[in-house]
């Protein structure tokens, strides 16, 4: 479950998450984690996104996403 916004600057997106693991079944770091990241528009319809999930400072995965918007 997560809750989050996007700041646009133009083509330039500042995405921010903060979620929470409901499914948990390896004790890793806390269930709360944090997810932030910039998404770019290319066009009308196509965006790339780069993201860091962390659970406080330690960061635990690095995204790198393409999507098109309908």
């Amino acid at each position: 479950v997560f809750a989050g916004h996007e700041l646009k600057f133009g083509r330039y997106s500042f995405v921010t998450h903060v979620g929470y693991y409901v499914y948990y079944p390896y004790k890793y770091e806390s269930r709360v984690y944090f997810r932030i990241g910039l998404k770019r528009t290319f066009g009308e319809h196509f965006f790339g996104t780069v993201a860091v999930r962390t659970h406080g400072a330690n960061a635990e995965a690095m995204a790198f996403g393409i999507g098109y918007r309908l």
